[in-house]
């Protein structure tokens, strides 16, 4: 009997080795045809599942947003108060922190290349992330909105002056200013802040021309 294949299980997998693809050279620096050789299928059976570049690299941040999402918040679904739940979260970002790097570094790449077409596709990944905070982390969205800036720019910052910046401390300062922001709002009561943090570390739109 031929193989049956699940088509949208086998482009989901295609995806997610782009992502370690464009991670280790660069979204802009790479063809569909180098694509294909990487992933060592036909240029034809690429084309079958995505149009063209963009198009992989939308289906790459939705896959991995919905997985990061889901991983998080197992990380914290456990704890019941914000405190707590912050405090894991934060824990969970820099185990992940490399990770989180590899995604910053594809994005700019990405918006360097497609600029204005970009920009629609970043929004929406970084909604999807705010959103998660703001749903199962922190009962604000303000805040929520905030702690992704400012971890955006952390995660940046280190990448730039790595051997300068200590995640942990920054993330123990961003965690110690929500819980006041929280309890200056009038929100339930929090738990003791933790001296330190532990130290570790759909949308998808028609794309360009097929490339060749």
């Amino acid at each position: 009997m031929p193989k049956i294949v699940n088509h949208d299980v086998y482009r989901d997998e295609l995806a997610m080795k782009c992502f370690d693809l464009f991670a280790r050279k660069g979204y802009s620096a790479v063809t569909m045809r180098e694509i294909a050789w990487e992933l060592k299928v036909s240029t034809g059976t690429l084309y079958h599942y995505f149009p063209n570049k963009m198009a992989i690299l939308e289906h790459v941040f939705y896959l991995t947003a919905e997985r990061d999402v889901a991983d998080g918040v197992s990380r914290v679904e456990k704890f019941i108060n914000p405190a707590d739940r912050l405090k894991a979260f934060l824990e969970w970002v820099a185990e992940l922190e490399l990770h989180f790097a590899d995604v910053l570094l594809i994005t700019i790449d990405y918006h360097r290349q497609e600029g204005h077409d970009a920009g629609g596709l970043v929004a929406s990944v970084v909604a999807t992330y705010t959103d998660a905070v703001a749903f199962y982390v922190l009962p604000d969205r303000e805040l929520s909105a905030l702690v992704m800036t400012y971890l955006i720019g952390l995660i940046t910052e280190r990448i730039i002056i790595r051997e300068n910046i200590d995640f942990a401390s920054k993330a123990d300062t961003l965690y110690r200013f929500v819980l006041k922001s929280l309890e200056g709002k009038g929100r339930e009561p929090l738990a003791t802040p933790a001296k330190t943090l532990k130290k570790a570390h759909k949308t998808t739109k028609k794309g360009k021309e097929t490339e060749k």
